[in-house]
């Protein structure tokens, strides 16, 4: 939607207009109509004619392809295409095949497809169940699919937690991991920045909130363990608080007291006290 208007994407990432051709193939008429007015009201775009959305499409091998392509001969200029889920789209499987050659076939005509017209191609699948130490094993199949693709997004998210974070990693691309938010009412998402930058700023927050609380100063471990754990919270997470707090406090935002902290600092207490005064 975002990307054929040429909207904000995530809430503030400036895109390209071009046309878009999005195959919803697990989603009704209906409830793609229903979710697309929500989504049009949360980033404050206009319906674009550049959108063509497919619930029913054919499989690659059975036509597939050729109508995608068929698709991009049509349009002004073929800027996204989106297979939501790869699984419906991908040719039927072969259980006697080695997997990982059938994933990497299956994909490479669709990958050369892209680089044919310059078109990004997006496909859609599943992350395995459970973590992997490699985000990239996450991806749902064998190492075929990554292989072959020029780039791979994993998007994670807690069940009923309206906070994600996606990695991204390519051939073009540094790794990057970013935070997002999700908004159930509007069902849009929005860029909070990296992950690290976005902890930071969370952490801050709760550190700022206890020694509003408090009268007097608190010492680096008082803070984690309110924080983190009332019992014993780790090293790592003391020296994420004690990092917090300096920087802090070499803001004028925090006042050190020795090895503890206080909030307000000296210069906001001067300005609370004259402005009593007046």
């Amino acid at each position: 939607v975002t990307v054929a208007a040429g909207g904000l994407a995530m809430g503030n990432i400036q895109t390209e207009p071009g046309d878009v051709l999005y195959l919803s193939l697990e989603d009704r008429a209906r409830r793609i109509q229903a979710r697309s007015r929500k989504m049009l009201k949360g980033i404050g775009c206009a319906a674009s004619p550049r959108l063509t959305i497919a619930p029913h499409w054919p499989r690659q091998g059975q036509g597939g392809l050729e109508l995608v392509e068929w698709w991009m001969k049509r349009v002004a200029k073929p800027t996204l295409v989106i297979i939501d889920v790869w699984g419906k789209f991908r040719p039927p499987g072969n259980p006697k095949a080695n997997a990982y050659s059938q994933d990497y076939e299956h994909m490479t005509p669709l990958k050369n497809l892209s680089d044919a017209y310059g078109c990004c191609v997006l496909a859609l699948m599943h992350c395995r169940k459970g973590t992997s130490e490699d985000v990239v094993e996450d991806v749902s199949g064998t190492l075929g699919i990554a292989g072959s693709a020029d780039g791979i997004i994993v998007l994670t998210r807690s069940r009923n937690d309206s906070e994600a974070q996606i990695f991204i990693t390519g051939r073009d691309v540094a790794d990057t991991e970013l935070a997002l938010r999700f908004d159930d009412t509007s069902l849009t998402w929005r860029n909070l920045g990296t992950v690290q930058q976005n902890q930071s700023g969370k952490l801050q927050k709760a550190v700022l909130e206890y020694l509003k609380k408090q009268q007097g100063a608190r010492f680096v471990k008082d803070i984690a363990e309110y924080i983190h754990d009332p019992k014993k919270p780790t090293d790592t997470q003391i020296e994420s608080v004690r990092t917090v707090v300096k920087r802090l406090a070499n803001e004028n935002v925090l006042r050190r007291e020795g090895s503890a902290f206080s909030y307000p600092c000296d210069a906001i207490r001067s300005a609370d006290s004259d402005g009593l005064d007046e």
